[in-house]
């Protein structure tokens, strides 16, 4: 663009610096002379200004586009930059997630093996559950009446063993009362001649009086507390005939010499030897070993009836009565003592210590009959 401006342009009445200096110039030298119109000079001036200043905003606009190149080129840099740092960016994400995704893999099939173990440990319980719920329904369907007349049985075994083998009446009378109830919660009418017969039983357990085996005990001690049993020779006449006791040789005063010698000798010898003298002529030694003989007897014979009584052996213990019997009769002594032991031995011989036991076995034979009879009837029910 030209930012200068012709003469032409401007105002009559306006000097610009060329026609001042013109008029300078034309003062200073009068001789030259003036032409009417200014000269072209000027003009060509103007258009060097134009042409700079044409020059000039081309450079302007060569900068300006430079710069603006420049710009454009650092904006695509930064672009490039942006974008370059967009990829990485999303690469690290990748792998980011990528990591993550490895972790919570390995985190999910951590948990997959806890689920798959607590399945397994679930699923055993469940079989388990299964199998305990089949039990119980086996057991629920199963008739309770066979658990009764089983028990009822058992029972009953029982109380035979408490009477044959151990003799306890009480406790085969408490054996077959349980069995009774057991059979009366059922209350089956077909069971009625089962607990007839344990009725019947448990009556005949109830009158049965067996000997009193601790009084006849007491009185077989107090029998064998009136026997003496043989002592030495002397003794039992020394304590019942009040016979006194002197020293064999007084006491005298020693000498010396042999006679003295002899006399601590015998003196020695005398400390052990005594000399009784009895106011009654002392029995022959023959009396006393037959006497001491038939104490020792009795004694015996005492000792295997007592332990007959406890194990009770009836046969052993009217043996052993009969035999003290016959030994009192024998022997001589007392009149009044014997004849009160003869008839207490009579007595405890009229005494049977093992009487016979009551039969308890027709009510479990009945029972086992009709549980017999009950199987087949309940395999025809169950087949289709």
């Amino acid at each position: 663009m030209n930012t200068t401006e012709t003469p032409e342009s401007k105002p009559d009445n306006e000097a610009t610096p060329t026609t001042v200096a013109n008029e300078s110039v034309s003062a200073a030298s009068p001789e030259t002379s003036k032409p009417e119109h200014p000269e072209p000079a000027p003009r060509v001036r103007g258009a060097n200004g134009a042409r700079v200043a044409l020059v000039l905003a081309v450079l302007a606009l060569l900068l300006l586009a430079a710069g603006g190149g420049a710009g454009y080129w650092a904006w695509m840099q930064f672009r490039q930059t942006i974008a370059s740092q967009d990829t990485k960016l999303q690469t690290l994400r990748q792998a980011l997630a990528e990591k993550a995704s490895r972790e919570d893999m390995q985190g999910l099939g951590r948990q997959t093996d806890q689920l798959a173990t607590q399945q397994e440990a679930q699923t055993r319980e469940l079989q388990s559950l299964g199998q305990t719920l089949q039990q119980s329904q086996v057991l629920s369907q199963r008739d309770q009446r066979g658990w009764v007349l089983s028990e009822a049985a058992y029972l009953m075994r029982i109380a035979r063993y408490q009477l044959d083998l151990l003799h306890d009446i009480h406790g085969a009378d408490d054996a077959l009362t349980l069995a009774d109830r057991r059979l009366a919660r059922l209350g089956d009418a077909d069971l009625l001649p089962v607990r007839q017969a344990l009725a019947a039983e448990i009556q005949s357990l109830r009158d049965y009086h067996g000997p009193d085996k601790v009084g006849i005990l007491l009185q077989l001690n107090q029998i064998m507390s009136r026997i003496v049993l043989p002592t030495p020779l002397g003794a039992t006449l020394l304590d019942k005939n009040g016979a006194t006791t002197e020293s064999a040789a007084p006491a005298v005063k020693p000498s010396g010499g042999f006679r003295g010698f002899i006399e601590a000798v015998w003196r020695s010898i005398s400390e052990h030897v005594s000399i009784r003298h009895y106011p009654q002529r002392v029995s022959d030694l023959a009396v006393v070993t037959t006497q001491a003989q038939a104490a020792q007897s009795l004694y015996l014979y005492l000792e295997n009836a007592r332990a007959a009584v406890i194990t009770g052996d009836n046969t052993a213990y009217h043996h052993s009565l009969a035999a003290i019997l016959k030994v009192l009769q024998d022997t001589s002594g007392d009149t009044a003592l014997r004849t009160g032991m003869v008839e207490t031995l009579d007595k405890l011989n009229a005494i049977d210590i093992a009487p016979a036991m009551p039969n308890i076995g027709e009510a479990l034979t009945r029972l086992k009959k009709h549980l017999s009879e009950r199987k087949p009837a309940q395999a025809g029910g169950q087949t289709p």
